[in-house]
């Protein structure tokens, strides 16, 4: 399994969260639902962010009944001030901001193709038990990331190819054993 380890600034996410039931390997379905559900402040969020092509989500606050969701963007300080004229008080009530503390990160990649959103959580479990314990590592209390690359183009033709080279980042805190 290919990984690298890094060291990541604090910084804050603006997204839109939900408290979904489950551990974070077992959400699929919750978060489909949520994605769906929300796309209308997701194209608000990438349009804020000048970022197209990416979508982060970030699961926090894990527990036994489960962890906040947040799908989100990392927005410059100057627009994150600004989201209170962009959208107006009771518009701003939709985004919640995340601070995600500096800390080293263990990253790895799916695959490149057209859907790694089918793959990313069988590579979250074999980096929890089997990188991990290898490296001497283990998960710390902080936002774990999942960085996606929506890869697209207006050429039809060439929009086939392009589709394949998806990929998703998953990033786990972790601090050494």
């Amino acid at each position: 399994m290919n990984y690298k380890i890094v060291e990541r600034p604090e910084t804050v996410m603006t997204g839109i969260m939900r408290r979904l039931s489950g551990s974070p390997g077992e959400r699929h379905d919750q978060e489909a639902d949520f994605y769906i559900s929300t796309r209308e402040q997701q194209y608000a969020l990438q349009w804020l962010s000048r970022d197209y092509e990416t979508s982060v989500l970030a699961a926090d606050n894990c527990a036994d009944d489960g962890f906040d969701c947040y799908i989100g963007a990392f927005l410059s300080d100057r627009t994150r001030g600004d989201l209170i004229y962009d959208f107006g008080e009771e518009g701003i009530k939709k985004y919640k901001n995340l601070t995600v503390p500096a800390g080293t990160y263990i990253v790895c990649e799916t695959e490149r193709m057209k859907f790694p959103t089918e793959v990313f959580l069988d590579l979250r479990k074999d980096m929890v038990s089997e990188l991990l314990p290898t490296l001497g590592y283990q998960l710390r209390r902080a936002p774990e990331l999942e960085i996606t690359h929506w890869y697209w183009s207006d050429d039809e033709k060439e929009n086939e190819d392009v589709k394949n080279k998806r990929y998703i980042e998953v990033w786990l805190p972790v601090e050494k054993v």
